[in-house]
C-alpha cells in the first residue's frame, strides 16, 4: 500500500506499460515512453494528444472546436499568395488562423511580368507556383518574386 501512495504522490512515476489516456498530467515531463501532456491534461501519444476522454480512457476524434494555428505568409519582391477558401495575401506580411491538420492550396502569382515568381521557402518549397501544405501548427510560408 506504501507504494502505491508514493507512487501516486510522485510526478512521473509510471508503469512502462501505460496506455494512451491514462495518466493524468500537467506537463510532457510527468509522460513517459514518447507520450505527451495534451491540452485534456492527459498523457498520450503525439498523435491523439488532447482527444482523450477523462471518463473511459478512449480516444475520441478532432473536432470543430480545436483552437486554430496561424498561417503566416510572407511576401517579398511584390505579387500575392492565394489560399483556397480563405484569402489572399498581398503585402509583406499576412496572418491567417485555419483550422489545424487541413490542407491548404497555396498558389503564387504577379501581374508584373518583370517580377515572376522564384520561390518558395519554410514550409513549402520548390520553385513552382503552387504548394499545398497541412498545417498542423503555427507555419510560416515565404514566397519570393524576383
Amino acid at each position: 500500500m506504501k507504494r502505491v501512495l508514493v507512487c501516486l504522490a510522485l510526478a512521473g512515476c509510471y508503469s512502462p506499460e501505460a496506455r494512451d489516456c491514462t495518466v493524468s498530467c500537467t506537463a510532457a515531463t510527468e509522460c513517459i515512453n514518447g507520450q505527451v501532456c495534451g491540452k485534456d491534461h492527459l498523457c498520450a501519444a503525439p498523435s491523439v494528444a488532447g482527444h482523450c476522454n477523462a471518463v473511459d480512457g478512449s480516444v475520441t476524434p478532432p473536432d470543430a472546436h480545436d483552437q486554430d494555428v496561424m498561417l503566416v505568409i510572407s511576401v517579398m519582391g511584390g505579387g500575392t499568395v492565394s489560399i483556397d477558401d480563405i484569402g489572399v495575401c498581398n503585402n509583406d506580411m499576412c496572418q491567417f488562423p485555419v483550422p489545424p491538420h487541413v490542407t491548404r492550396n497555396l498558389t503564387a502569382s504577379t501581374d508584373k511580368p518583370d517580377k515572376p515568381f522564384a520561390m518558395w521557402m519554410d514550409a513549402c518549397a520548390g520553385t513552382t507556383p503552387t504548394c499545398s501544405i497541412v498545417p498542423s501548427m503555427n507555419t510560416h510560408v515565404g514566397a519570393k518574386f524576383q
